[in-house]
C-alpha cells in the first residue's frame, strides 16, 4: 500500500512511513509531518534500503496541530524509538497509537485520512 499525493495549498499531512522489510523482521515506522507528501516520499526513499510506503496520511489546516500530533506520538513510543524519529513496531501499532494521541490532544482542523 503506498499512499503519494501533490501538495495541496493550505494543508499539513502527518504521515505514516513504513519499510518493507523480509518475512519475520518487524518493520520500521516512521511518523512526521509534510506540506509535500510526494517529495518527502522520494527523500525517505533515498537515504534507505528498503522499500518505504505511506500506509497514512492525515490532513491538517492548521501546521501547529499537525506538530502537536507528530511530537505526542514520538514522546509516547519513545521506548520503541531506533534512531532519529524510526519506531521498531507494526503499522496497526502505530496506528492505534496516533488515534489514541490524536484523541488525548482533542486535535480541531483534521480534513481527511487516506487509509
Amino acid at each position: 500500500m503506498s499512499l503519494a499525493i501533490s501538495p495541496i495549498e493550505g494543508l499539513t499531512f502527518v504521515y505514516v512511513a513504513v519499510t518493507e522489510t523480509p518475512g519475520g523482521v518487524k518493520p520500521h515506522v516512521k511518523v512526521g509531518i509534510t506540506g509535500n507528501p510526494r517529495s518527502r516520499l522520494a527523500s525517505l526513499q533515498t537515504g534507505s534500503p528498503h522499500e518505504i510506503s505511506f500506509a497514512q496520511l492525515l490532513a491538517f489546516t492548521d501546521r501547529n496541530s499537525a506538530a502537536r500530533l507528530e511530537k505526542e506520538f514520538h514522546r509516547t513510543n519513545a521506548d520503541a524509538q531506533l534512531s532519529g524519529e524510526w519506531f521498531n513496531m507494526y503499522f496497526t501499532e502505530a496506528y492505534e497509537s496516533l488515534a489514541s494521541c490524536f484523541q488525548r490532544l482533542d486535535l480541531p482542523n483534521v480534513e481527511w485520512e487516506l487509509p
